[in-house]
């Protein structure tokens, strides 16, 4: 199994972190619900349109999709 993330995922963890930042900073408490409700369904959702491009994968890519 893969001991380190990924570049790409390092990535996204931060501007994930940033985008929460952002949001906390700016936005009223009770509407943070109603803006971040959805973003779960909605990765998967792209994650699962996105698989499609995938033309091979290794081992450890398999073990981690599962």
């Amino acid at each position: 199994m893969l001991n380190e993330p990924s570049p790409a995922i390092l990535t996204l963890n931060n501007a994930l972190i940033s985008f929460d930042a952002e949001v906390t900073t700016y936005i009223p408490a009770p509407t943070y619900p109603f803006l971040t409700s959805g973003l779960s369904k909605l990765m998967d959702a792209y994650l699962l349109a996105l698989s499609r491009r995938i033309t091979a994968m290794n081992a450890n890519g398999c073990a981690l999709m599962q």
